[in-house]
């Protein structure tokens, strides 16, 4: 599983490398990020428990897939980063993040929508919320996880 890991993280990065042609982002520049949304990335979520796959993105460039009217994703959280990245959702569409640790405790906070919860190795915990605003979002583990934590974030990119 971790190379899996690996190989989606390298994947990620390169593609980002590719659109906008620089080595770093910070959560400020929208730029690159907002483009990525409008395309399709290849990246996919892989179940530990032998349950079905989920694309990361669906064709339209979101993550996960809408059911019963609520966009589910199912997010990952591994030393040091979570999967899918970026997760991308439309303003106003409630979503449910299923999310759990595939190695260590982790955390997970979106501090601009008020989530903050702790994810055991192997245990599914669920949140659900609609955002109301438009933009990048900054997501960063909250709980110590190792000499990389500091280094573990994410996005969440919330489009019109």
């Amino acid at each position: 599983m971790k190379v899996y890991h690996l190989l989606v993280a390298i994947a990620v990065l390169g593609y980002t490398l590719v659109l906008c042609g620089c080595s770093r982002q910070t959560r400020h520049e929208a730029g690159p990020v907002m483009e990525r949304a409008h395309q399709a990335p290849t990246a996919h979520m892989h179940e530990t428990d032998g349950a079905a796959e989920m694309p990361a993105h669906d064709a339209e460039g979101l993550s996960g897939r809408v059911v019963n009217g609520i966009r589910e994703i199912r997010v990952e959280a591994f030393k040091f980063g979570f999967g899918p990245d970026p997760i991308v959702v439309r303003k106003g569409e409630k979503v449910r993040l299923i999310a759990k640790s595939t190695d260590v405790k982790h955390g997970l906070g979106i501090e601009d929508f008020s989530i903050d919860m702790e994810l055991p190795p192997g245990e599914e915990k669920v949140v659900e919320f609609t955002p109301d605003k438009a933009g990048e979002f900054h997501i960063h583990c909250t709980v110590y996880c190792g000499s990389g934590h500091g280094d573990m974030h994410g996005t969440l990119l919330v489009i019109e």
